[in-house]
């Protein structure tokens, strides 16, 4: 029958047409009520408006088209939808690549949408416009799916629509291969090229597929974002909006460079933020497997194509990788207002715990400590499957710490809280007592001695104290709240770093001591039993206040506490524990290997990321590069975003296990999005697996040049 390409090749609308090629392929998509997918989560692809299919009927020969049929059907398929044809501005074409059916079908296409259209709203068929004034032009490329994948006769027509929805989802229309100059038995005068999406409206787009026995079909697709809008619905979608790249200010005009921007609804995997008005250029936030120097390439190209700012750091996934996690418990001092609210709704487990801390709380008659947030978190982290090896607390953080490895309960963990925030206030009311206060000083505590010898040469005596060792620059400084402030008139003389902290209590000072027998009487030692944990090694905490490993039945203690709040933290001696070695030493019979503790991932929990300065300074200085630092909430962010961006690092780095179901669902109510826009597979295309004659290799050659 003389259909097939002599080729082997689909020349759509070329001139060079000469019958089609045979693809092999399968096509599936997914059909259900708008209603359905909506209520089941399911990504929405598109909107299928119409469908509609006639036959030719009688022609001059079986396998020859009918453009009035095709045109019929078309109007009929429009006329079904509520649509007029103007409202269309893409069609994708049947376009076998046969010399007589190609000017047929383009011929009925023309008859359909050239009426009423305007130069501002053109058609776009297979890569061109057709519209009532346009001017010819020499053309470069058709679109028809079939010259880039072959016929595949039976599953043609879904290929073509797989090819439509992603040119509504992304407003880009590729050019068509194998083309080089048009079919001469198509008019030309009508044909513009155009590539990008003509306008900012709903995209609607049609599919024609033709059998060769005269059975056509046509049908009408709505992009999802656009059809959802205008109709109310909110669903998960991937189309892409598209906006003018800032990048030149030119190009805002003629919109030539089109950037694109997900919806909030969008499952897109490249996440481009739209810049609003007066605000800088666009930022793009990369999350990659490759190398950095791969990663790097990447940046510099879509610096160079969109001019956006890439914000994003190297992260790079080892295999090999194997968790030791270390949680840092943050002390007090770095609240804010509805600090981690955003989590409350969105996760139960994280709103329960608060719940059962709140009513302990209730029980000493407290309505709120900032050890309820740490404790939820502790148990959202766990949810998670992120749980730690060794902790480590700042100050009042251990009470959280002490509770992590399963040491203490929750009621008691409140009631330490509470009467310690209870009593320092009373502390601080009593005129009675000097006034306290503390400050954050840029030296060591050995620097700051000289300092120290000072004010008692002014005074007579020195009321103040190291109160935490930070890390090697970094200390907090405690006691007498006049002679405080002549230290820090000396530090800022000398151009040292100086800062009183907003509070009038002077912690882990001789000036506590006043409130440490009530402190004691008020808590005693815990009584109630702990849950077991279901961990066959507990984790290990180092204590701050000794800077060595603590055990569970000394937390336990009412002294242990009071110990807390009157003695230094040291928290640069806690962390240097932590950053002794890469791996575990090899086991020893006496046992002492298990005195060496290693970890490569630290993740502070607290408010805010306020050890994040002395933790990577201690790191640093211990040349411990293979420890990194995360944070699970910080002041003035998203503590979604936060706790994603954690989660989502951590996994690039190679930890396998953790528990993306609670992470994405954390209710279990519903199933989660469809992720339909994953990078495609890179396949390796360096080596041939078949064998060809040079004869043959050279025709193929032939063909395509």
């Amino acid at each position: 029958m003389n259909m097939l390409s002599v080729s082997s090749k689909c020349f759509s609308f070329d001139e060079r047409a000469n019958g089609y090629a045979r693809g092999e392929g399968f096509a599936v998509i997914v059909l259900k009520s708008l209603a359905e997918a909506i209520n089941a989560r399911d990504t929405i692809r598109a909107v299928i408006r119409a469908t509609g299919t006639n036959q030719d009927g009688r022609t001059q020969l079986v396998t020859q088209p009918s453009g009035d049929a095709q045109e019929d059907l078309i109007r009929e398929t429009y006329k079904k939808a509520g649509l007029h044809p103007s409202s269309a501005s893409y069609i994708e074409a049947h376009g076998t690549g046969t010399p007589v059916g190609d000017p047929i079908e383009a011929n009925a296409i023309g008859k359909v949408f050239r009426e009423l259209r305007r130069p501002e709203n053109p058609l776009i068929v297979f890569q061109y416009i057709l519209t009532a004034h346009s001017v010819g032009s020499q053309s470069e490329g058709w679109g028809a799916v079939k010259s880039n994948i072959g016929h595949l006769e039976g599953a043609s027509g879904l290929a073509g629509l797989i090819k439509t929805v992603l040119i509504l989802e992304r407003g880009i229309i590729p050019p068509n291969a194998n083309f080089r100059r048009q079919n001469m038995a198509i008019d030309a005068e009508f044909l513009k090229i155009k590539a990008i999406w003509p306008n900012d409206g709903p995209r609607i787009a049609s599919v024609n597929s033709f059998g060769y026995g005269g059975s056509n079909a046509h049908v009408i697709v709505e992009d999802a974002y656009h059809y959802l809008r205008d109709h109310n619905m909110e669903a998960n979608h991937l189309t892409i909006r598209t906006l003018p790249s800032q990048a030149d200010p030119t190009e805002s005009q003629n919109q030539e460079r089109m950037l694109p921007i997900p919806d909030e609804h969008s499952d897109s995997a490249l996440s481009l933020k739209n810049t609003h008005e007066g605000a800088s250029a666009e930022k793009l936030l990369i999350f990659s497997a490759a190398d950095e120097e791969g990663i790097n390439r990447i940046a510099a190209a879509l610096e160079e194509l969109w001019g956006v700012e890439v914000i994003s750091h190297p992260v790079r996934t080892n295999t090999a990788f194997k968790p030791s996690f270390t949680f840092i418990f943050t002390g007090q001092g770095a609240q804010w207002p509805r600090m981690g609210v955003e989590l409350m709704e969105r996760y139960t487990v994280f709103r329960h715990y608060l719940e059962i801390c709140a009513i302990a709380l209730k029980e000493s008659g407290c309505p709120w400590d900032l050890i309820a947030l740490q404790i939820a978190y502790i148990k959202l982290l766990e949810d998670l499957n992120i749980t730690p090896d060794t902790v480590v607390g700042h100050s009042s953080g251990e009470i959280a710490a002490a509770y992590s490895i399963g040491a203490i309960s929750i009621r008691y963990a409140m009631q330490v809280a509470y009467y310690r925030g209870l009593l320092a206030t009373d502390l601080e009311d009593n005129s009675k007592y000097p006034s306290g206060a503390m400050m954050a000083v840029g030296l060591s505590h050995i620097n700051i001695q000289p300092y120290f010898d000072a004010i008692s040469t002014q005074y007579g005596h020195c009321a103040l104290v190291v109160a935490c060792i930070n890390s090697q620059s970094s200390i907090t400084v405690s006691g007498d709240k006049i002679q405080l402030t002549s230290l820090e008139s000396m530090l800022r003389a000398a151009n040292i770093f100086a800062r009183k902290l907003q509070v009038n209590v002077a912690y882990h000072s001789p000036l506590m001591n006043p409130i440490a027998k009530r402190y004691l009487d008020a808590i005693g030692d815990m009584k109630e039993m702990t849950i077991p944990s279901s961990r066959k090694t507990p984790p290990i905490m180092v204590s701050s206040v000794t800077g060595d490993q603590v055990k569970a039945k000394d937390l336990q203690l009412g002294s242990y506490w009071v110990r807390n709040m009157l003695s230094a933290v040291d928290f640069l001696q806690a962390m240097n524990r932590l950053c002794q070695v890469q791996h575990n030493p090899p086991h020893k019979l006496d046992r002492s290997h298990r005195k060496i503790l290693t970890t490569n991932t630290l993740i502070e929990i607290g408010p805010h990321s306020a050890l994040e300065g002395p933790v990577r300074e201690i790191v640093g200085n211990a040349k411990a590069d293979w420890i990194e630092y995360h944070t699970v909430l910080a002041r003035n962010k998203s503590a979604i975003g936060t706790l994603l961006d954690t989660a989502g690092r951590l996994h690039c780095r190679g930890y396998s296990a953790l528990n993306f179901a609670s992470l994405n669902r954390p209710d279990n109510s519903s199933p989660p999005a469809c992720l339909a826009d994953l990078p495609e597979y890179e396949f390796d295309h360096s080596h041939d697996y078949w064998w060809e004659t040079r004869i043959n290799y050279l025709e193929r050659l032939d063909w395509i040049y």
